[in-house]
């Protein structure tokens, strides 16, 4: 049998070469190896149980990031805010936080803020913000005592808050991270950072009335479902209260602005 042989004829361009093949076997030596249906099916199966098992991970460490980027970002917003308010109004514990929330922003808050709207409209778009395992009653910080509305300019919607109540910090600061979009789950897309002025004053994720709770461990925010015996829980996965996820933002603080394996949500 004549063996297959491509040969150049010298008098005609490569495209016009000719396989000195005889017929049939001119069509076995043009044939090319292709896939078959069964085997591209496969393929395809394989693939998509792949991204069946890498795409969620993926998204949920998106997630994450997203939530620890934006939680890291509102304090750092409100820490330079609180900083300037200070240079031009005096250390914490000289502030007036006898005024109304209106005169308290008024005095401390707008003038070093950038936001693109604000109003003491109490029901603000029909927002309601709900506690981390969703307790019927809401969260606490925002159910009670009326706030200020700000639109920030990077979007996030900052609630400002003064208790004039006893056991509690001075100022409140309710922050959702994805303006009023929901959730609106305390813990999960909004965060509450304090000023008290009891003790060591300062701004920060945690506060000291009732509960010096600044000198928690992550650990003990977590675990806490009890929080000094009165059944609060602060940020945990199994207590139905009003105040779960008052201090979510200080366990991702304390680990490094990242959200830990055992936080109580799963995104």
């Amino acid at each position: 049998m004549k063996n297959c042989n491509f040969t150049k004829n010298e008098n005609k361009t490569p495209q016009t070469a000719q396989l000195e093949c005889p017929p049939p076997y001119n069509s076995r030596c043009l044939r090319q190896k292709s896939f078959t249906l069964s085997e591209t099916l496969i393929t395809l199966t394989i693939i998509g149980i792949i991204a069946a098992l890498t795409i969620p991970n993926l998204m949920s460490k998106y997630r994450k990031h997203e939530v620890e980027t934006k939680v890291k970002e509102a304090y750092s917003i409100l820490s330079n805010v609180i900083g300037n308010a200070i240079a031009e109004n005096g250390p914490l514990d000289d502030w007036d936080y006898s005024f109304s929330t209106k005169d308290f922003s008024a005095q401390y808050i707008e003038p070093y803020l950038k936001y693109t709207m604000k109003t003491n409209v109490v029901s603000y778009q029909t927002y309601n913000i709900d506690a981390l395992n969703h307790s019927h009653e809401g969260y606490y910080y925002y159910r009670n005592y009326d706030p200020m509305w700000y639109k920030l300019a990077n979007g996030m919607l900052l609630l400002v808050k003064i208790p004039h109540a006893t056991y509690t910090p001075n100022a409140i600061f309710i922050v959702d991270i994805n303006s009023s979009k929901g959730p609106n789950r305390a813990g999960v897309d909004v965060f509450t950072f304090y000023i008290t002025k009891e003790k060591e004053p300062r701004f920060d994720t945690c506060n000291q009335a009732y509960y010096d709770t600044c000198k928690w461990s992550s650990e003990k925010i977590l675990a806490e479902q009890n929080a000094g015996g009165n059944g609060q829980g602060f940020c945990c996965a199994n207590y139905n209260g009003p105040y779960n996820g008052a201090l979510c933002a200080r366990v991702i603080q304390l680990n490094g602005w990242k959200i830990p394996d055992n936080y109580p949500i799963k995104f």
